[in-house]
């Protein structure tokens, strides 16, 4: 059972209303949020999408079930707390057969995208959200173009701080969704 997100936000400047968003736990995204993501992923047709941070898999599953909508493309999701990974792949391979889904347990700065990314869904560690952008970037794994969705940029969250850094930077151009949590999309310049 989802529980309203005002449970674990409160009202501020940024999102008045968390009451409007629904999430299982403190942890999770907002359901909105992930059908949002899963409604981008049908929109941008991608090839290839890399999800950080799986956590229970909600989010994950969604991905996959829009990418088997379009009857292309494939995701990686990384999750490295083990027992977020297999609660993640009790939660998305107990459900369906055949998704376009590799779910791995492992450190995100450890993986090497095996191609281009078209879109990734950046939800790890707080802290590392930067760090991962950057280092897919430097390995020209993230696309011209490529779409990308940084989770958890609302204020009392950390992550905006390196969004920022990125734009400064001229590598990304975002819009900011003010919901509970933040999210923040952006477009690889």
């Amino acid at each position: 059972m989802e529980d309203v997100e005002s449970r674990f936000t409160s009202a501020n400047d940024f999102c008045p209303h968390p009451e409007y968003w629904h999430s299982p736990d403190s942890e999770a995204t907002e359901r909105e949020i992930t059908l949002l993501v899963a409604e981008l992923i049908g929109a941008i047709q991608p090839e290839f999408v890399v999800e950080t941070g799986s956590y229970h898999g909600h989010t994950t599953l969604e991905m996959a079930l829009a990418l088997r909508g379009n009857q292309h493309g494939r995701l990686v999701s990384i999750e490295k707390d083990g027992n977020a990974f297999l609660e993640a792949r009790r939660h998305v391979l107990g459900y369906y057969n055949n998704l376009p889904v590799e779910l791995l347990s492992m450190n995100t700065m450890d993986y090497v995208p095996p191609e281009d990314i078209d879109f990734a869904f950046f939800d790890s560690w707080q802290e590392g959200r930067y760090e991962e952008f950057m280092r897919f970037h430097g390995m020209g794994r993230l696309k011209k173009d490529a779409i990308v969705a940084f989770h958890d940029t609302a204020p009392h969250h950390q992550v905006m701080k390196g969004v920022k850094i990125l734009e400064e930077m001229g590598l990304i151009k975002t819009i900011t969704i003010h919901s509970p949590r933040g999210l923040t999309i952006g477009q690889v310049l």
